[in-house]
């Protein structure tokens, strides 16, 4: 997902979120199942992202949540 403007979401949790401009939101998923969400910002007044970077943080949100299974296998491996 794409927003414009973080100073104009219409809820939000964290106020300091308000002093950015556009967001992106890529889900951490795997399975089906939801772990987390990457959230890129930018500055106001930078650009606003657009589909092919909505894309390459999807990639990297993939690999993320690869790298975060692997890491709680190895964990639990570590603690048996």
């Amino acid at each position: 997902m794409i927003v414009d403007s973080m100073s104009r979401a219409q809820t939000m949790r964290l106020p300091e979120l308000a002093a950015f401009g556009s967001a992106l939101y890529a889900p951490l998923r795997s399975r089906g199942v939801s772990s987390g969400v990457l959230i890129l910002l930018r500055q106001i007044g930078a650009p606003e992202f657009d589909a092919s970077e909505l894309s390459l943080a999807e990639s990297l949100a993939s690999q993320a949540t690869l790298a975060l299974e692997l890491a709680s296998a190895r964990h639990a491996q570590d603690v048996a």
